[in-house]
């Protein structure tokens, strides 16, 4: 492989590897997430570890995060001799299976029924506070018991919950659809892979397989850690200078010229 296509995959790997800290078992969860298309697909634990090596993720912090996610029942090790291959448990399966479809769709709130979500009375701020670790992803907190997601969001007994109308929708409303970490979040994000396509071009052949498998994994995922922070709604929903789909568009042009990540290398681990 060139010295090119090396220094090429390099300058894009950083542009995304830059955006912040990275936590090593939520790369691992977006790696098997984007692998794994049936509940057996194994990961052998030689690719694993050049693969986050290749993100600059040292061998000792893929232990610790292999075994906490071992120890919270979201990976599997199987052993066979000298070797040993990961796979996600049958419950981590189903949930990224659940998220894939929102992950790669072409288009934010496709088969969305926006709807406003009311608590009754007593029933407090549901879903706790305001932050998306209380409401991850599927809800927005609009105000003290009441939210804004998409009919299927499983509310709490006794909720009332009415289809939202009335676009086009007012300007607060909209801001506070996406709080401004948010939104400056997804700009950092679309800068990064505007310039990723720009230096891309058609030359993703060009990269090394291993470069590829970086590329791909830390696009879906810098993508993967904005967008399952806010209900699947439209874009009308956010703020004016939403960037969410210019990022989509993004994301997308880059996975179309990346293939598959590539596990083919049988030396044992």
């Amino acid at each position: 492989m060139s010295g090119e296509g090396n220094n090429r995959a390099d300058r894009v790997i950083g542009l995304l590897a830059g955006l912040g800290p990275l936590r090593v078992w939520s790369v691992v969860i977006t790696i098997f997430g984007d692998h794994a298309r049936c509940a057996e697909d194994e990961i052998p634990a030689r690719q694993l570890r050049r693969l986050v090596a290749r993100l600059g993720i040292r061998d000792d912090a893929l232990r610790v995060a292999l075994h906490r996610l071992k120890n919270d029942g979201w990976i599997i090790a199987r052993r066979s001799g000298r070797t040993s291959s990961y796979r996600l448990t049958a419950r981590a399966f189903a949930e990224c299976a659940a998220a894939r479809p929102r992950i790669y769709a072409a288009a934010a709130g496709a088969g969305c029924d926006p709807v406003v979500i009311v608590a009754p009375p007593g029933k407090g701020a549901w879903p706790r506070g305001d932050d998306d670790r209380d409401s991850p992803g599927a809800l927005r907190r609009l105000a003290p018991r009441i939210h804004v997601g998409c009919r299927g969001a499983v509310p709490p007994e006794d909720c009332l919950v009415a289809p939202l109308t009335g676009e086009p929708l007012p300007l607060w409303f909209r801001q506070r659809m996406a709080p401004r970490e948010l939104v400056e979040g997804y700009a950092r994000l679309e800068a990064a892979l505007r310039e990723v396509v720009g230096l891309l071009g058609s030359a993703a052949g060009g990269l090394p397989a291993d470069g590829r498998n970086a590329l791909r994994v830390l696009t879906i995922h810098r993508w993967r850690q904005l967008l399952l922070r806010h209900p699947d709604l439209p874009e009308s929903f956010f703020p004016p200078g939403w960037q969410g789909e210019s990022c989509r568009r993004h994301v997308r042009e880059i996975l179309r010229a990346l293939p598959a990540l590539e596990f083919d290398d049988p030396a044992p681990a």
